[in-house]
Protein backbone atom coordinates (compact mmCIF):
# COMPACT_ATOMS: atom_id res chain seq x y z
CA UNK A 1 0.00 0.00 0.00
CA UNK A 2 1.58 3.42 -1.21
CA UNK A 3 2.20 5.69 1.97
CA UNK A 4 0.64 8.50 2.22
CA UNK A 5 1.40 11.85 4.01
CA UNK A 6 -2.16 14.38 4.04
CA UNK A 7 -1.90 17.71 4.48
CA UNK A 8 -5.20 18.71 5.90
CA UNK A 9 -7.19 22.28 6.68
CA UNK A 10 -8.98 21.38 9.99
CA UNK A 11 -9.89 19.43 12.86
CA UNK A 12 -12.08 16.86 11.47
CA UNK A 13 -10.06 16.53 8.31
CA UNK A 14 -7.82 15.18 10.62
CA UNK A 15 -9.72 13.40 13.00
CA UNK A 16 -11.51 11.54 10.15
CA UNK A 17 -8.29 10.13 8.50
CA UNK A 18 -7.04 9.21 11.98
CA UNK A 19 -10.10 7.21 12.13
CA UNK A 20 -10.64 5.72 8.91
CA UNK A 21 -6.87 5.18 7.48
CA UNK A 22 -4.16 2.52 8.37
CA UNK A 23 -2.21 4.55 10.95
CA UNK A 24 1.47 2.76 9.76
CA UNK A 25 0.40 4.00 6.49
CA UNK A 26 -0.16 7.35 6.66
CA UNK A 27 1.22 11.14 8.19
CA UNK A 28 -1.45 13.52 8.80
CA UNK A 29 -0.41 17.33 9.10
CA UNK A 30 -2.99 19.83 9.51
CA UNK A 31 -1.11 22.86 7.69
CA UNK A 32 -3.28 24.45 5.87
CA UNK A 33 -4.59 27.69 5.79
CA UNK A 34 -8.73 28.18 5.03
CA UNK A 35 -10.78 30.88 4.47
CA UNK A 36 -12.75 32.14 1.49
CA UNK A 37 -10.47 35.46 1.41
CA UNK A 38 -7.28 33.54 1.52
CA UNK A 39 -5.39 33.48 -1.64
CA UNK A 40 -4.52 29.82 -3.20
CA UNK A 41 -0.64 31.50 -3.65
CA UNK A 42 -0.83 31.41 0.07
CA UNK A 43 -2.25 27.66 0.77
CA UNK A 44 0.35 26.57 -2.38
CA UNK A 45 2.95 28.23 -0.17
CA UNK A 46 2.28 26.25 3.05
CA UNK A 47 1.97 22.91 0.74
CA UNK A 48 5.73 23.39 -0.82
CA UNK A 49 6.73 24.17 2.95
CA UNK A 50 5.38 20.49 4.35
CA UNK A 51 6.63 18.78 0.82
CA UNK A 52 10.04 19.65 1.48
CA UNK A 53 9.83 18.51 5.18
CA UNK A 54 8.41 15.04 4.02
CA UNK A 55 11.04 11.80 3.29
CA UNK A 56 11.01 9.97 0.31
CA UNK A 57 8.74 6.89 1.86
CA UNK A 58 5.66 9.23 1.27
CA UNK A 59 4.90 8.62 -2.70
CA UNK A 60 1.45 10.51 -2.61
CA UNK A 61 0.23 13.28 -0.63
CA UNK A 62 -3.18 13.93 -0.30
CA UNK A 63 -4.11 17.73 -0.34
CA UNK A 64 -7.79 18.28 2.24
CA UNK A 65 -8.86 21.51 1.48
CA UNK A 66 -12.52 23.57 1.89
CA UNK A 67 -13.90 25.28 -0.90
CA UNK A 68 -15.38 27.38 1.06
CA UNK A 69 -17.19 30.67 -1.03
CA UNK A 70 -14.43 30.98 -3.41
CA UNK A 71 -15.79 30.98 -6.75
CA UNK A 72 -13.67 28.85 -8.97
CA UNK A 73 -14.83 25.61 -8.93
CA UNK A 74 -12.89 22.41 -6.98
CA UNK A 75 -11.59 21.66 -9.93
CA UNK A 76 -10.02 24.64 -10.96
CA UNK A 77 -8.69 24.83 -7.32
CA UNK A 78 -7.11 21.73 -7.89
CA UNK A 79 -5.91 22.44 -11.39
CA UNK A 80 -4.25 25.84 -9.92
CA UNK A 81 -2.91 24.53 -6.50
CA UNK A 82 -1.29 21.22 -9.13
CA UNK A 83 0.31 24.70 -11.17
CA UNK A 84 1.61 26.81 -8.19
CA UNK A 85 2.88 23.33 -6.61
CA UNK A 86 4.78 21.47 -9.77
CA UNK A 87 8.24 22.30 -9.24
CA UNK A 88 8.06 21.08 -5.61
CA UNK A 89 6.20 18.00 -5.99
CA UNK A 90 8.86 15.83 -7.85
CA UNK A 91 8.28 12.21 -8.16
CA UNK A 92 5.39 12.33 -6.02
CA UNK A 93 1.27 11.97 -6.80
CA UNK A 94 -0.55 14.66 -5.41
CA UNK A 95 -3.89 13.69 -4.73
CA UNK A 96 -6.61 16.76 -4.76
CA UNK A 97 -9.77 16.39 -1.97
CA UNK A 98 -10.95 19.91 -2.68
CA UNK A 99 -14.08 20.07 -0.82
CA UNK A 100 -17.29 21.62 -2.38
CA UNK A 101 -17.99 23.74 0.09
CA UNK A 102 -16.90 22.13 3.21
CA UNK A 103 -16.40 18.68 4.76
CA UNK A 104 -19.71 18.89 6.04
CA UNK A 105 -21.18 18.69 2.80
CA UNK A 106 -20.07 15.10 2.32
CA UNK A 107 -22.08 14.17 5.68
CA UNK A 108 -25.21 15.31 4.15
CA UNK A 109 -24.36 14.42 0.83
CA UNK A 110 -25.22 10.75 2.33
CA UNK A 111 -28.73 11.12 2.46
CA UNK A 112 -29.56 7.54 3.95
CA UNK A 113 -27.44 8.06 6.97
CA UNK A 114 -28.75 11.80 7.45
CA UNK A 115 -32.09 9.81 7.72
CA UNK A 116 -31.14 7.15 9.73
CA UNK A 117 -30.34 9.63 12.39
CA UNK A 118 -33.65 10.58 12.90
CA UNK A 119 -35.07 12.52 9.64
CA UNK A 120 -36.60 10.16 7.27
CA UNK A 121 -37.64 12.93 4.69
CA UNK A 122 -34.04 14.69 4.45
CA UNK A 123 -33.07 15.05 0.50
CA UNK A 124 -30.00 16.68 0.00
CA UNK A 125 -29.95 19.90 -1.24
CA UNK A 126 -26.29 21.67 -0.26
CA UNK A 127 -23.50 21.43 -2.87
CA UNK A 128 -22.46 24.92 -3.64
CA UNK A 129 -23.70 26.01 -0.42
CA UNK A 130 -22.08 25.55 3.22
CA UNK A 131 -23.83 22.70 5.08
CA UNK A 132 -22.62 23.69 9.09
CA UNK A 133 -26.36 25.72 9.23
CA UNK A 134 -27.87 22.38 8.28
CA UNK A 135 -25.88 20.00 10.52
CA UNK A 136 -26.12 22.39 13.71
CA UNK A 137 -29.99 22.61 13.60
CA UNK A 138 -30.38 19.19 12.71
CA UNK A 139 -28.94 18.61 15.96
CA UNK A 140 -29.32 21.56 17.72
CA UNK A 141 -25.66 22.29 18.63
CA UNK A 142 -22.37 23.13 17.24
CA UNK A 143 -20.91 19.35 16.29
CA UNK A 144 -17.11 18.46 17.81
CA UNK A 145 -14.81 17.96 14.93
CA UNK A 146 -14.16 14.52 16.21
CA UNK A 147 -17.87 13.83 15.87
CA UNK A 148 -18.10 15.13 12.98
CA UNK A 149 -15.22 13.13 11.52
CA UNK A 150 -17.14 10.19 13.38
CA UNK A 151 -20.88 11.00 11.03
CA UNK A 152 -18.74 10.57 7.94
CA UNK A 153 -16.99 7.93 8.93
CA UNK A 154 -19.84 6.21 9.38
CA UNK A 155 -21.56 7.15 6.27
CA UNK A 156 -21.07 5.21 2.39
CA UNK A 157 -18.75 6.80 0.25
CA UNK A 158 -20.91 5.30 -2.77
CA UNK A 159 -23.96 6.91 -1.12
CA UNK A 160 -21.71 10.61 -0.15
CA UNK A 161 -21.00 10.67 -4.22
CA UNK A 162 -24.04 10.05 -5.93
CA UNK A 163 -24.73 13.08 -4.22
CA UNK A 164 -21.64 15.22 -4.66
CA UNK A 165 -19.13 15.58 -7.35
CA UNK A 166 -16.49 16.85 -5.25
CA UNK A 167 -16.65 13.47 -3.67
CA UNK A 168 -16.39 11.87 -6.82
CA UNK A 169 -13.61 13.12 -7.49
CA UNK A 170 -11.50 12.84 -4.72
CA UNK A 171 -12.81 9.04 -4.79
CA UNK A 172 -11.39 8.48 -8.07
CA UNK A 173 -7.96 10.06 -7.00
CA UNK A 174 -7.24 8.15 -4.08
CA UNK A 175 -8.83 4.57 -5.68
CA UNK A 176 -5.60 2.52 -6.00
CA UNK A 177 -4.90 3.38 -2.29
CA UNK A 178 -6.91 0.93 -0.69
CA UNK A 179 -8.68 2.62 1.83
CA UNK A 180 -10.81 0.35 3.45
CA UNK A 181 -13.55 3.26 4.12
CA UNK A 182 -13.25 4.20 0.30
CA UNK A 183 -13.75 0.77 -0.59
CA UNK A 184 -16.95 0.37 2.04
CA UNK A 185 -20.08 -0.16 0.04
CA UNK A 186 -22.19 -0.06 3.48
Amino acid sequence: MPKLAALVDGHTEQSFLQITYPPDQIRIIRCLPNGDDLSLERVAEEIIDNLTTLSGEYDRVLVLFDREDRAATCADIAAQLTQLTSAAIGDRTMLFGIKDIEIENWILADETFVRSLGDGAYTYTREGHSAKPTLSAFFRESLSPQKKAAFLAGCAPTRIGAQSESFRVFAAQCADLNWWWLADDA
